[in-house]
């Protein structure tokens, strides 16, 4: 099996029209072949998030800004983890922004 954690670590908020999140995530994995497979397999699905239909967000652009790296968690090293940064740009949920 596998466990995924999503992070968000920046972004911005552009106007009334876009913001943009730096996203971490990072997927764990029992071997270091099932964590690589898994994370390039989120990575696909991730940015095909701006063509498809949803009710809750709606995605702009989402941008690998590196693709997935292993990156050994120093706390539990026997443990895969492989890393990668998704930046999303969705279109904003606020109403106005402050003066």
């Amino acid at each position: 099996g596998v466990l995924v954690c999503f992070k968000r670590v920046g972004g911005s908020r552009g106007d009334l029209v876009v913001d943009t999140h730096a996203v971490s995530v990072d997927l764990y994995a029992t071997t270091w072949a099932e964590a690589t497979e898994e994370a390039d397999r989120l990575a696909g699905v991730m940015t095909q998030l701006p063509y498809q239909a949803t009710t809750t967000m709606q995605y702009h652009m989402v941008e690998l800004a590196t693709t997935p790296y292993a990156a050994p968690d120093t706390s539990n090293p026997v443990m895969p983890r492989v890393r990668m940064l998704i930046n999303l740009i969705v279109k904003a949920a606020v109403e106005s922004l402050p003066a």
